[in-house]
């Protein structure tokens, strides 16, 4: 009996310091999430600063206006502080986004004013024949003379000029011989990777723009000018 009685009190013993451990364990775990509750309490007061100022100075055009011609110096963004040529500009790529399903108006500018050059190459191409319609005027006009000369002269010696005339009606379609279609001239490589280049230039700027001058933006700006025209 007294054996046992010794191991009822060391297993008592044993049960009493497992649970004073597992005490202390609740304990250093709820102090642990206190601690996290406190820091987020901490957290959100400061964002709740941060955005009260943010609302009171974007309340008051005119203290924006003053620190930034006091303090903060800014000014519109430039295409230097993004990039510092136009060859970098080219050599950088974009994914288009899936709502732009067609292009621009400005890109459909370029690309029209690049296909300039072409088109009138082609209607180059397509009009040699009219270039020897001055060989046949000045053989008409040739002509109209020695015929005029003949009407006022009553000899009979113009009699063998139309003679002359017809002979050069003759000539005149075996001096211009049926040529074939001219083929369309090829677009020049070098003004077709200009107008790409175009392209992708106006794109970047534009989606630059997009990215510089969201929608919040805008519309901020709206909100604090109509509320500046209310107090006004």
């Amino acid at each position: 009996m007294k054996r046992l009685k010794g191991l009822g009190w060391i297993a008592l013993g044993f049960l009493a310091a497992i649970a004073c451990y597992l005490i202390s364990l609740q304990v250093s775990i709820e102090r642990n999430r206190l601690a996290d509750v406190n820091s987020a309490i901490l957290d959100a007061k400061r964002d709740i600063r941060q955005l009260e100022t943010e609302f009171t100075t974007r309340a008051s055009l005119r203290q924006l206006e003053r620190w930034n011609g006091e303090v903060l110096a800014l000014s519109a963004p430039a295409s230097v502080q993004f990039i510092s040529d136009e060859r970098q500009l080219a050599s950088m790529d974009f994914d288009l986004r899936p709502d732009m399903a067609g292009p621009s108006p400005t890109m459909l500018a370029l690309v029209s004013a690049a296909t300039i050059q072409p088109a009138v190459e082609l209607a180059a191409a397509e009009t040699p024949a009219q270039a020897e319609t001055p060989i046949v005027t000045a053989i008409a006009r040739a002509v109209v003379p020695t015929a005029e000369a003949a009407t006022r002269d009553p000899k009979p010696v113009a009699a063998p000029r139309p003679k002359a005339e017809t002979r050069v009606a003759a000539v005149k379609p075996a001096a211009r011989p049926a040529k074939p279609a001219a083929k369309p001239a090829k677009p020049d490589p070098v003004m077709q990777r200009m107008a790409e280049l175009d392209t992708r230039r106006a794109q970047r700027v534009a989606m630059l723009e997009d990215r510089l001058l969201g929608e919040d933006t805008l519309g901020d700006i709206a909100r604090t000018a109509r509320a500046e025209a209310r107090r006004r």
